[in-house]
C-alpha cells in the first residue's frame, strides 16, 4: 500500500506531465535497439521542436508506417503460372457431367 504522501507525490508528478503536454509511450525493441530509442526519446522530452526534424528525417530516410497491402496487390504480385507447361495441372475436366446450356 502506498502512503498518503506518496499518492499526492505521484498525482502532482502526473498532473506536471500531463501540463507539460507529456505522454508515457511504451516500446518492446530488440536489445541492441533499445540505447537509440532512448536517446530519441530524450530528445524529444527536453526539445519539443526536435519532432519535427526527426520526423523529417525518418520519413526522409524511406521508413516510416508500412503501406497496407490490399489483396489485389497481394495476388498481382504472384508468378505468372499461365503457359504451356501448366496446361495439364490446371485443365479440368468434369467426368460424367457436363454444362448443359442455359436460356437467359
Amino acid at each position: 500500500m502506498t502512503t498518503p504522501a506518496q499518492r499526492r507525490a505521484l498525482a502532482t508528478h502526473r498532473r506536471r506531465t500531463t501540463e507539460k503536454g507529456l505522454v508515457r509511450v511504451e516500446v518492446r525493441v530488440p536489445n541492441v535497439s533499445a540505447p537509440l530509442i532512448q536517446r530519441v526519446a530524450e530528445r524529444l522530452r527536453n526539445d519539443p521542436a526536435a519532432g519535427e526534424r526527426i520526423e523529417a528525417a525518418v520519413l526522409k530516410s524511406g521508413s516510416g508506417p508500412a503501406k497496407p497491402v490490399t489483396w489485389g496487390e497481394l495476388l498481382s504480385n504472384l508468378p505468372d503460372v499461365s503457359g504451356p507447361e501448366y496446361d495439364e495441372v490446371f485443365e479440368t475436366t468434369r467426368g460424367k457431367w457436363t454444362m448443359r446450356p442455359s436460356e437467359l
